[in-house]
């Protein structure tokens, strides 16, 4: 998953306190509150039903609004690919930044990691399955997919610091492939009905990730 963060909470967003205040007043207060609703409706729309399935008429149904109301904010669904892609953003940053809080890396210190991000991909998977199908649909989305990816690792300055400078950026696009793989392996993962494979298979993986940011640079 490929991932400014602009959060968008479940539910109807909340009119601002003092409209009128901020924003050019309260006709543009009221603009910006449909259009959060909009975009709300769309991502449990998408978390819901997928990407392809969701419709502008069940986003306008879910936010209480109209087909033309929809396209004065939006001209279409793709418009709403920019938050879809903003939300896991964030998460999948703030999940991947936590290998910044590992003092060493070593298996147990990246178990407990991996165990982490576990926890937020179980929140935020349905939204990841939505991800993955607009990838398939639009280019754009599959084209950003490691630059994206890059991005989040470049942030991470504190944990490429550990690095000697010149390894730094072989460490910058490993973790750039780690945050795909990353999703894909927590789907595969959760579908497991082997319990004990299912801990041997996580255990291996965590050995990977030890492997991958040990040891940067090329293999002899």
């Amino acid at each position: 998953m490929a991932l400014s963060t602009r959060k968008v909470a479940k539910g109807t967003a909340a009119l601002p306190r003092n409209p009128g205040k901020s924003g050019g007043g309260l006709r543009s207060d009221l603009k910006r509150f449909t259009r959060e609703r909009l975009i709300t409706a769309a991502l449990d729309s998408f978390a819901a039903d997928g990407f392809r399935a969701t419709s502008i008429e069940r986003i306008v149904e879910l936010a209480g609004t109209t087909a033309p109301t929809f396209y004065r904010h939006f001209s279409s669904k793709n418009d709403l690919l920019d938050p879809l892609q903003d939300r896991l953003r964030g998460e999948v940053r703030d999940a991947v930044g936590g290998l910044e809080q590992i003092e060493t890396v070593d298996f147990p210190s990246v178990r407990a990691w991996l165990d982490d991000y576990a926890r937020m991909w179980l929140r935020m998977h349905k939204l990841c399955v939505a991800y993955w199908e607009a990838m398939e649909l639009e280019g754009e989305v599959a084209a950003d997919v490691i630059p994206s990816s890059l991005r989040t690792a470049s942030g991470m300055t504190q944990f490429l610091a550990r690095f000697d400078e010149c390894d730094r950026d072989s460490i910058k696009r490993r973790i750039a492939l780690l945050i795909p793989m990353l999703d894909r392996a927590m789907r595969a993962l959760h579908g497991m009905r082997d319990d004990c494979l299912k801990r041997e298979m996580i255990d291996e993986f965590t050995n990977m990730i030890v492997l991958m940011l040990r040891h940067p640079g090329p293999v002899d």
